[in-house]
């Protein structure tokens, strides 16, 4: 059974271990291997991670398994004028396509019940990210390019109207 809970400082450590494999898993095929080292430990550095566990205007949860093993994460926050972002949902590689990266933007969504619009950005070439998202009814609004750790990324914005 699956349980969504919001993230402690006790889960910086695990959350640190999703992200990386995440990460690795979803770009190393998109990215230089410098970028993903740079953003596992610049984005992904504990102090970080900290900090958005224990900031008040960001909505951070964790998925685990039965067994209590962290499988995801999610990370959102209101942005005015009544618009939700969601910066991250990752989930575990080994996780995917079994309801768990649903179960947290159910959860995410169900914090945010006043929101008029849901939004997010996901890489490109990310054609996992860009299935799961439309598949929960988001659609692209806009392109741009971004520096992420020195590499040009293409970026797509994602919407989703409540």
């Amino acid at each position: 059974m699956l349980r969504i809970e919001r993230a402690a400082l006790t889960d910086v450590d695990e959350i640190q271990l999703v992200l990386r494999e995440t990460w690795l898993d979803t770009y190393r095929e998109h990215l230089a291997q410098a970028t993903l080292e740079e953003v596992t430990e610049v984005w992904h550095a504990a102090a970080l991670i900290a900090a958005r566990v224990q900031d008040p205007d960001i909505f951070f949860a964790v998925a685990r398994e039965e067994s209590g093993r962290m499988c995801g994460l999610v990370t959102a926050a209101l942005r005015p004028p009544n618009d939700l972002f969601i910066y991250r949902l990752y989930v575990r590689p080994g996780h995917q396509k079994q309801g768990v990266g649903t179960a947290l933007l159910s959860e995410t969504l169900s914090m945010f019940p006043g929101v008029a619009r849901v939004m997010l950005q996901v890489v490109a070439e990310n054609e996992k990210g860009f299935a799961f998202w439309k598949k929960h009814g988001f659609h692209e609004y806009g392109v741009k390019d971004e520096v992420v750790a020195g590499e040009a990324v293409r970026v797509t914005a994602m919407e989703r109207l409540r």
